[in-house]
């Protein structure tokens, strides 16, 4: 094979018994060989997508930190506004204010899905459906040869799973006998139209945010007419339907649907009172208040679990785009361990101090990216971030001294990379 050549084995089947843990489908192999021309032209490319990922990291920084910043400030200052308001009757002076109501809700509705006959009393009821679908799923591993060239072996394999989220299947290596097909119903969600709370109404747009957690039965005397309607088999597994031949081996396509419902009951509201209703209140830091949960809760309880959402979702969002910028300086030094692994046991030194160096640059760039954000608001927390970035880079280039410091043994035959 010439420099700058590459050669893909064509796909073969490795049969059901060849991955313990994918025992549902078969498993398919893809060998591709580059050579070592090769690997550094893609190695060259991914310097600019690297450029591309630093840069996407970096924004994607600000814009989680900003998002956080407002949200903090947006719960505190809602916090702050909040009045204690009386459930049995709207006060015309609170019009436009930010509310705490509490009192149980109720309706003369039968809330009901007409497709399914199910009825419940409730606020709110919730239809869930899951279908019977293939995954794919895929490892790889990769061997560096002497003299730079490399093997890289992705393993294919396939398993049934339920989900209420389609898989698309049109994007499978193997798409043959994997073919998922559409949802032949859908989740829906039904609210009471004439819900109120004590004196106040309560609008769709609230409701549809109440969580529906409670159960509800499907009547086994409507089975018949939903097995002509949906043309399939239709079954009752406890408080859902399966529709298909079998539950006990289900096969793909078929769905398994349930219903949650939010129960006539206590509900705590925090929004602004618009009229004899409630509305979403906007705050001067940018966020929109408007919370509706079950049970009879205080103001403390209400903004607690939004706080730690925000915290969650800043930290996952953190983490995603360190990790953007990590992989961005990494790409950046690949050409670097390309060019060392002429000699294995040299590509694998070099290697080995390019993830120190791209960690080092990510340990200053994404804490210092937090820290200016978050400068002006909580200066103290800022210079927090700042010293961790400084002394976790100070360490990896402690590990990067320590590193050269080595003497290798000798050179093994190959390396793997995985």
């Amino acid at each position: 094979m010439a420099d700058g050549d590459e050669f893909v084995q064509p796909i073969s089947d490795i049969g059901t018994g060849s991955a313990a843990d994918r025992p549902d489908g078969e498993s398919v192999v893809e060998t591709t060989e580059a050579s070592w021309l090769s690997r550094l032209g893609r190695a060259l490319a991914g310097v600019l997508i690297g450029i591309v990922l630093i840069v996407g990291g970096v924004v994607v920084l600000v814009l989680n930190e900003s998002r956080s910043v407002t949200t903090a400030r947006s719960l505190a200052e809602g916090r702050g506004a909040a009045i204690e308001a009386d459930a049995a009757a709207p006060l015309p002076g609170n019009d436009g204010r930010l509310v705490h109501v509490v009192g149980r809700a109720t309706t003369d509705s039968l809330l009901a899905d007409p497709d399914f006959q199910v009825t419940a009393k409730a606020v709110v009821l919730a239809r869930k459906v899951e279908m019977f679908q293939w995954q794919q799923h895929e490892d790889t591993t990769t061997q560096t040869q002497l003299g730079g060239g490399e093997t890289k072996t992705k393993t294919y394999s396939y398993s049934k799973i339920w989900s209420a989220r389609p898989i698309d299947s049109s994007g499978f290596r193997q798409p043959l006998n994997h073919a998922n097909p559409p949802f032949a119903v859908t989740e829906k969600t039904i609210v009471a139209k004439d819900a109120r709370l004590g004196g106040f109404a309560l609008p769709d747009a609230l409701l549809s945010h109440l969580p529906a957690v409670d159960p509800v039965a499907v009547d086994a005397g409507a089975l018949p007419k939903l097995q002509a309607v949906l043309g399939h088999p239709v079954s009752q597994i406890d408080n859902a339907v399966f529709v298909g031949a079998n539950s006990a081996l289900p096969q793909v396509g078929d769905l398994r649907i349930s219903y949650r419902m939010a129960p006539v009951g206590d509900l705590t509201v925090v929004a602004r009172q618009s009229g004899a209703g409630f509305a979403g209140y906007q705050t001067k830091a940018g966020d929109v208040i408007a919370t509706i949960l079950p049970g009879r809760l205080g103001l403390g309880e209400v903004f607690a679990d939004p706080k730690h959402e925000n915290t969650g979702l800043t930290w996952l969002l953190r983490a995603g785009g360190t990790l953007a910028v990590l992989i961005g300086f990494a790409l950046i030094f690949t050409p670097l361990s390309v060019f060392a692994d002429l000699i294995p046991v040299l590509g694998g030194l070099v290697g080995f101090g390019a993830v120190l160096g791209a960690l080092s640059l990510t340990l200053v760039v994404a804490p210092l990216t937090i820290a200016v954000v978050w400068f002006a608001f909580r200066p103290l927390l800022a210079v927090a971030v700042v010293a961790v970035g400084v002394l976790g880079a100070g360490a990896t280039r402690w590990l990067m001294s320590a590193r050269r410091r080595v003497v290798p043994a000798g050179p093994p035959p190959s390396q793997l990379r995985t």
